[in-house]
C-alpha cells in the first residue's frame, strides 16, 4: 500500500498518468492527506475517491491528474472550477497556474466556509457560494473551466464565458455514469472530443444541472 504523497506520484509517473514536469512538481508540494477527514487518513495516497463529508468526495488521484494535464495550463491560465469540494485540485491547478489562479465554486454552504479557511492560503485561490451550473459572469472570461461533478450538457453559460482557443473538461453523462470530455472554443464554436474514460462523478445541481 501506498504511504506517502511522494510514492503516490511515482506510482502516477510510473503508469504514465502524470507525463507533464509541472503537473508532477504540483501533486508533490500539494500534500493529499491534508485534503481527507482526520478519520480516513490512513487512505490518504489510495487511488481511489475518498468520502469527505455533505454527499461529497475527493476525486481519486490519477482522475485529478488526468483532468489538469487535458486542460493543458499554462502560467498565466485563468481557472474556473465547478465544484470546489475538497479543495486538493483547486490547490494543485493553482500550484501551476501560478499568475494566472482559480476561482472556484463551491454549492454546499458547510463546505464552502470549510473551504474559506483551508484555502486562505493560496493566494491565487478565490472561492465563491453559488450555483456552478450559472459559472461566474462577473470573473469571465476564463481561459480554462473545469467541472468536479457529472452534468447533462455543457450549459450555454460555460461556453459564453469561455475565451476563445480555451478548454472545458467535465464528466458528460447520467446522474450516476458518466465518460471524461475535452471541449475547445475554435472560431466562437465548441468543439467536442471524448476522452474515452467513463467516471461516475456525483451529478452537478443547479438551474443548468440535473
Amino acid at each position: 500500500m501506498v504511504q506517502t504523497n511522494e510514492e503516490m506520484v511515482k506510482k502516477l509517473l510510473k503508469e504514465k498518468i502524470i507525463k507533464k514536469e509541472e503537473t508532477e512538481k504540483a501533486f508533490l508540494e500539494i500534500d493529499r492527506s491534508n485534503f481527507i477527514p482526520e478519520n480516513k487518513k490512513e487512505y490518504s495516497y489510495i487511488d481511489k475517491p475518498i468520502p469527505i463529508g455533505k454527499s461529497q468526495t475527493i476525486s481519486a488521484p490519477h482522475m485529478v491528474a488526468i483532468m489538469i494535464e487535458n486542460l493543458e495550463i499554462e502560467n498565466n491560465s485563468k481557472i474556473m472550477e465547478i465544484g470546489t469540494g475538497s479543495g486538493y485540485q483547486a490547490a494543485i491547478m493553482a500550484k501551476i497556474a501560478e499568475k494566472g489562479g482559480v476561482h472556484s465554486i463551491e454549492i454546499n454552504k458547510k463546505l464552502f466556509r470549510m473551504l474559506k479557511e483551508k484555502l486562505n492560503q493560496y493566494k491565487n485561490i478565490k472561492i465563491y457560494k453559488g450555483d456552478g451550473s450559472k459559472g461566474i459572469p462577473e470573473k469571465a472570461p476564463f481561459d480554462r473551466i473545469v467541472s468536479t461533478c457529472g452534468i447533462p450538457r455543457v450549459p450555454k453559460t460555460w461556453k459564453n464565458q469561455l475565451k476563445e482557443k480555451g478548454i472545458i473538461i467535465a464528466p458528460l453523462g447520467s446522474k450516476f455514469h458518466q465518460r471524461l470530455m475535452k471541449y475547445r472554443k475554435i472560431n466562437g464554436e465548441i468543439k467536442e472530443k471524448d476522452l474515452n474514460l467513463p467516471c461516475a462523478f456525483v451529478p452537478m445541481i443547479g438551474e443548468h444541472g440535473f
